[in-house]
This record gives C-alpha cells, structure tokens and sequence, in this order.
C-alpha cells in the first residue's frame, strides 16, 4: 500500500521491487529441484500494488507457502516510500478468505477511535507470532481544517456561512445553467488560480459578514493543516476501524485470542470506553458459525432422542445408546491432534455429522441384548452375549465406514484440505467409538436395567 498522491513512477519502482525480490528466492530454488514457480502477475489499482504467485501444487515442492512467503519477507524487508507491505500464504477460494486476524472497533468518537487502533495496532506488532499488521483508518490527502473562533460568531457568522464562501471561492459557486442541444452547461465562478494556490491566499480569503462587511478567513477561524482519511467505514451509521494480520503459525490464533482477551483487551477497553472492541473478517464468520452449529446440535440430539424412543418405548434406553457420543467427539479431537489439524468450523461439522453416525454400534448391541433379556436371560448375561454375538457386524460397520473415509483422511492435496478436518473428525470419533460401546456401553446396560429390575421388585404387592 502506498501513501495518497505517491507519483506513478515511484509505485512502478516499489512493485519492480518486490518482482525481484520474489524472483531472488525462486531462481535458486528451481536451479536445484526444478520448476517451482508456475506464473507471477502484478496489478496496481490505484495506491494498492499486489503481486500474486503460483506455484507447483504442494505435494511436489520442497517448500510450503508459508516458508516461500517468509523468505520473501525477509528478501524484500522495508522499503521507503511504502506504507505497509502484507503477504497472504493462503490467497484463492476456500471457506475461509480474507487475512488470518482481525479485530473491529466500532465507535462515534473518531479521536478515541483512532488513537484505540493505533494502539491495538502497536499491541498486535509486540507480539511474536504476529506479522504485517495493517490499520484501515489510514490519511488521505491532505486538507484544511476551519473551525469559527469567536471573533466570527460575535460578527454574526455561522459555520456553515463560512464553509459556503469557502466552497464558493475555492470550487466554484454556480452562475447559471443554459440548455445547449440536448444538454445541460453549468457556469461556475470561482477566484483565479493564482488567488487560491498558496496556503496564505487561503488564510488571507475574503469572507463577507451579514453586515456586508469583509474580513479575512484566518481572523473569523482557526484554521489547521491536517489530512483526511482515506477510507472512512461505517456500520449502522457508526465509523468502524478494522486491524488486521498475519499470524504464523495459524494454528496459534486460538493463544493470540486467549493472550489478548486475558492481558490487553480488558485495559484498552477501561481506557477507551466509547470505543466497542471486538473481532471481525474470519473470527466472526467462525463464531456466527459456532452459534448456528449449537442450535443444530441441540435440535440434532433432540431428533437422535425422539427417534430412538418410540421404537424403544422407553425414556432411559435411548440415553444409554447416546452416551457414546461425547466419547466419539473425544475421538475425534485425538485424530485431529494426532494429524496435526485444528478444531475448526469444518471440523465441528463433522462432530455434528458424527452423533448420527456413532449411535449405530451402541443400538444394535443394546436391541440385541433387550431381545435376548424378553427370552428369559439374565441381564448381565444378556449384554455378555450381545457384545460377543454382535461383535463381529459392529466392528465390521466401523471398518468399512473408516476404510471409505480413509482416502480423504489420508489425503495430501492442496484442494482436499478445506473437507480433510471432517472426514478426520467422523473416521477417528468412529473408530474410537467402537471400542468404547464394547467396554464401557455394557457396564451401563447393567447398571441401568439391573437397577430397574430392583425398583420393579420393590414395587411388587407382597403376597399373604
């Protein structure tokens, strides 16, 4: 990102720059494994310069994006003239786009806003793992502040009678408008050129007081040299700053988020109270998202609940078959710790999916086993005979559920890591389901149905 009014020849130099920069890094690395940069192309819209790569896909060269981009930081460092320089190893499509972080501040008082993000700002460049911090509330071109002063409303002068001559001297005041064919021609009239090119022609302005009388601008307001924003963002009528950056690893945003939630935020937020601090871009889709997937969950085990009970005629049994899901998602955050993926929306999903799927092993072992206990067997030896006839189609079911999974699980390509996280979270919650509604499932049928069988004993007349 360049500064405002930045000639066209010094954003041509600083994108040369950063080509060669990139091309320093990739000449060494195709001299010893061959191809690796597939194409380069840079654009340039107006004070923004972004130069995107393409590599080889992933699972054929030596090194990730992630290192690709940190050589090139390092290639490129700090180059005058540019405001800020951010890189993205994850650019393209997927469910989650935009930069790794970002946090919104949202507030009506625009000094408390500004100087709330330029902190949060130096906050974010402190810490380790965070890299190219960028602030959106940043200066534009240059401008003239006008503020009346006293001397200007004793004369009986109004702001906006003072911000009129101004826009009229400097702009132009319409004269009259004069239909020429089909169109319509404006005659503005405004001071010469020569009487409104420096700054003391400015301060010097004539301004005219209801009176009629004329006193120059800087005697009637307080005039200061300043710049305009160069973007100004609003929700619901409210200015909103966005901080944004990279954060490398991603796997570490969770301890960013934990690191300013208990050390920094609480303190920005007693300093600035009319500033409203929160996360925006990815971490707010995430946490909609989580919101949504709460909701679904609860409807989910209510269906998972009601469907089991008609055919079961009971209110305890279906309990005893859903008990295996909160190990399933136990199984599930093991296999993505073992694989080396995060607890993703993604991967939620498929703790989602997974409470449907997990409940299958724990309802054939307990029907067989009520089947077994209406013929006139013992509980104990009932669920004692329903894991070992049953044995073999739940561990059939579990294998072949994990063996169609297996591919996705086990897949390396770049295209099949935004659906891996889920097939991860079912094939692994499967698995490990299985072994627990063996062990643990028939201790619980007997505590449960032994106990029902006392209550039903108790609660039988005593013959005299």
């Amino acid at each position: 990102e360049m500064p405002q009014n930045t000639p066209f020849k010094q954003t041509l130099h600083a994108r040369d720059l950063g080509e060669a920069a990139l091309k320093q890094i990739i000449k060494p690395i195709e001299a010893e494994h061959g191809k690796f940069l597939v194409s380069m192309k840079s654009e340039i819209t107006g004070t923004s310069i972004e130069i995107d790569a393409r590599l080889i896909p992933g699972e054929s060269r030596p090194y990730s994006t992630n290192e690709v981009v940190q050589m090139w930081r390092q290639q490129l460092g700090d180059v005058a003239g540019v405001k800020s320089i951010s890189f993205d190893a994850e650019r393209g499509g997927g469910p989650a786009s935009g930069r790794p972080f970002t946090m919104k501040l949202q507030s009506s008082d625009a000094p408390s806003l500004a100087r709330a993000s330029d902190e949060l700002k130096g906050i974010l460049e402190s810490l380790s793992a965070v890299k190219d911090v960028t602030n959106s509330l940043t200066s534009g071109k240059p401008q003239w502040d006008i503020e009346l002063n006293e001397q200007g409303r004793s004369l009986g002068l109004s702001a906006s009678d003072v911000a009129g001559q101004v826009r009229d001297s400097l702009y132009g005041a319409r004269a009259l408008r004069q239909q020429r064919g089909k169109n319509e021609v404006t005659v503005l009239v405004r001071l010469p050129e020569a009487e409104r090119q420096y700054q003391a022609d400015i301060e010097q302005l004539i301004i005219v007081t209801p009176t009629g009388a004329r006193v120059p601008l800087n005697s009637v307001a307080n005039l200061q040299k300043g710049r305009a924003p160069a973007k100004i963002q609003r929700e619901n009528g409210t200015q909103v700053v966005a901080i944004s950056a990279a954060v490398e690893p991603r796997s570490m945003i969770p301890n960013l988020q934990s690191t300013l939630e208990e050390q920094y935020l609480g303190a920005l937020k007693a300093k600035y109270p009319s500033v409203n601090i929160g996360y925006g871009g990815r971490q707010a889709d995430n946490k909609k998202s989580a919101s949504s997937l709460q909701t679904g969950l609860l409807f989910a085990l209510m269906a998972i609940y009601i469907l089991l009970a008609i055919p079961f005629r009971s209110y305890k049994q279906p309990l005893l078959i859903m008990a295996v899901i909160p190990f399933g998602v136990v199984g599930a955050i093991c296999g993505l710790l073992l694989l080396g993926y995060g607890l993703s929306i993604i991967a939620i999903m498929g703790m989602l999916a997974l409470c449907g799927v997990v409940v299958n092993d724990s309802l054939i072992l307990v029907d067989y086993a009520n089947q077994l206990k209406r013929s006139g067997v013992e509980v104990k030896q009932a669920i004692m005979d329903a894991c070992e006839r049953r044995f073999r189609p739940i561990l059939l079911t579990t294998l072949t559920t994990f063996g169609g999974l297996a591919p996705m699980v086990f897949e390396t390509s770049r295209q099949a890591k935004f659906i891996t996280p889920m097939a991860v979270s079912l094939g692994f919650g499967i698995l490990f389901t299985t072994f627990v509604c063996l062990l643990v499932l028939p201790t619980l049928y007997v505590l449960m149905e032994g106990k029902s069988k006392v209550q039903s004993a108790e609660g039988e007349p005593v013959k005299s």
